[in-house]
């Protein structure tokens, strides 16, 4: 496991330890934050630090011209980067979030979203690295954009990629190859919004491995049928079950699905250009009998990882199945960390704000899959001796015993997500980001106290 990946109670140090933005006072302020919104994740800005002096110190680090908020994420991307080199693969999920500021009137520097005039924000685009099966080890890219209106569709086919929105999926696919350890191969996984030709041949020219959902039934180069024409013919590979999780709009089930892939030769739209044809694999997966009033599963996934076997397919499947980690991800940032209730008065302070609450935001959904991943690892690869036994005094209401030993990261785990309402039974044999994000909360809330009576010469930790 990426053991460096959350060390202790000096962790936002440690992750930020690189950081150069031209003063070493601007490079400790940066810390001292990282370490106020870590210990206060669902507060303000005056809520979350210290006293009056460290608010107002706040405010003039997110106003100073002298860094942009990429300065202050270069640091994790190296850490990253790191964590990396102790994966033979990774997954690399491309994913962008609105965060909607309508009601934040004096914010300077908003775009349109949701398609209406009168509703304002920003949209952040990320890639966040994980392990193959779904441990977050942070982030490679991350680009906060204001949005502009796009014209009508027939017109914006003419422009040029360098001047679309979507250049965001190639960029962060560019950052992302960049960064990455030559040692670790790195598969990029995406939904719909990144199935446009322009993606798929940059990552050919880049020679980078993706895995996108499609969106387009294209027609063939090679042939006058279309990619689900073709797959129509295939025979059925195997059948597999697919657990969906909640969404909000729907409730979590099992569904029963049909898997086929098949090698096709995908041709360019002539609005590209002079774009030569794609070799890719599909692998589709299909639900045939959903329930009533349900609308059924079918991802067609389109790839230049080779899918020889059913073995190959499935690989397929289990990669895209992690790309729910960025939804969960967004779901912290917006849910956890309340980023869009954050009162700064221009887009520049508040990208400078957020690269910062994205970089804890990571560490949370972490700890929520690393214990799915590794859970007989020791919790003090992310808790403290004091945290833990904190967190024991918490969940027991008395004193931790002589010599106790720590407890696995697990255990750990399903003790702060207790603290934030988890109650465990067989269908939820594992607690999920909200609960534990709720529970961390709790945890600081005490550690805090537990330091002012330490303080206070009151409590021995």
């Amino acid at each position: 496991m990426p053991t460096n990946c959350l060390k202790n109670s000096d962790w936002c140090k440690k992750e930020f330890a690189k950081t150069d933005l031209g003063d070493l006072r601007l490079n400790r302020r940066l810390a001292s934050l990282a370490q106020d919104f870590n210990e206060n994740i669902n507060k303000s800005i005056y809520s979350a630090t210290k006293d009056y002096n460290s608010s107002k110190a706040a405010y003039r680090f997110f106003n100073n011209p002298r860094f942009n908020a990429e300065d202050i994420l270069e640091p994790h991307f190296e850490r990253t980067a790191e964590r990396m080199k102790e994966e033979d693969a990774v997954l690399a999920i491309h994913d962008s979030v609105v965060l909607e500021f309508t009601n934040h009137k004096k914010m300077q520097g908003l775009g349109t979203i949701g398609g209406h005039p009168i509703n304002k924000g920003l949209l952040a685009h990320n890639a966040l690295i994980t392990s193959l099966k779904g441990s977050a080890l942070g982030l490679l890219s991350q680009e906060v954009i204001t949005r502009k209106s796009t014209g009508k569709r027939a017109y914006y086919r003419k422009i040029p990629i360098e001047e679309k929105e979507s250049i965001r999926w190639l960029t962060g696919l560019r950052k992302v190859e960049k960064r990455s350890p030559k040692s670790t191969t790195v598969i990029h996984v995406a939904d719909r919004e990144a199935d446009f030709y322009e993606f798929i041949n940059e990552a050919n020219e880049l020679k980078a491995n993706y895995i996108i959902r499609g969106n387009w039934d294209r027609k063939l180069a090679n042939c006058s049928e279309s990619v689900l024409e073709v797959l129509k013919k295939q025979s059925i590979a195997t059948t597999i079950n697919v657990y969906l999780e909640s969404n909000g709009t729907r409730k979590a089930r099992t569904a029963q699905c049909e898997v086929k892939f098949a090698a096709i030769l995908i041709r360019p739209p002539q609005y590209t250009g002079s774009l030569k044809n794609a070799a890719v694999y599909v692998v589709l997966v299909k639900e045939n009998n959903p329930p009533q009033g349900i609308q059924g599963v079918e991802w067609m996934l389109l790839t230049n990882l080779t899918v020889d076997c059913t073995e190959d397919a499935l690989k397929i499947i289990d990669y895209y199945k992690v790309r729910w980690r960025i939804e969960e991800w967004h779901k912290i940032l917006k849910s956890g960390c309340k980023a869009e209730d954050i009162q700064l008065e221009t887009k520049e302070r508040f990208d400078k704000y957020f690269s910062i609450v994205s970089v804890i935001s990571v560490r949370l959904l972490w700890i929520t899959y690393a214990a799915r991943e590794y859970p007989k690892a020791s919790c003090e690869i992310f808790l403290t001796k004091a945290e833990w036994h904190t967190l024991y005094i918490l969940t027991k209401r008395s004193k931790p015993p002589r010599n106790m030993k720590p407890f696995s990261l697990k255990e750990a785990a399903e003790r702060i997500a207790v603290l934030g309402g988890y109650r465990k039974n067989n269908s939820n044999s594992s607690p999920g980001i909200t609960v534990i994000w709720r529970g961390w909360q709790t945890l600081q809330n005490a550690m805090n106290f537990r330091e002012a009576f330490n303080d206070a010469n009151m409590l021995k930790i």
